[in-house]
């Protein structure tokens, strides 16, 4: 039998679009949270990040990467 997925995974998907794209896209998928409990994002770009309620963040540091919940 098959399982249902739980969580969605974008991995830097804006890269070719323009800001109206970005904003369309971001929109998809927080509809898709309706179907999926978890959708992850992996953006560096800020318009896009800020648009989610909530991220991580990771910084390279001297120490190595570090982490924080916004």
């Amino acid at each position: 039998a098959m399982g249902r997925f739980e969580t969605l995974w974008v991995d830097e998907g804006w890269g070719t679009q323009d800001a109206a794209g970005r904003a369309a896209l971001v929109a998809g998928l927080l509809a898709a949270r309706d179907d999926f409990p978890l959708v992850v994002a992996v953006s560096h770009v800020e318009d896009v990040a800020d648009r989610f309620p909530s991220a991580l963040t990771v910084e390279k540091s001297d120490n190595g990467s570090e982490v924080a919940l916004r």
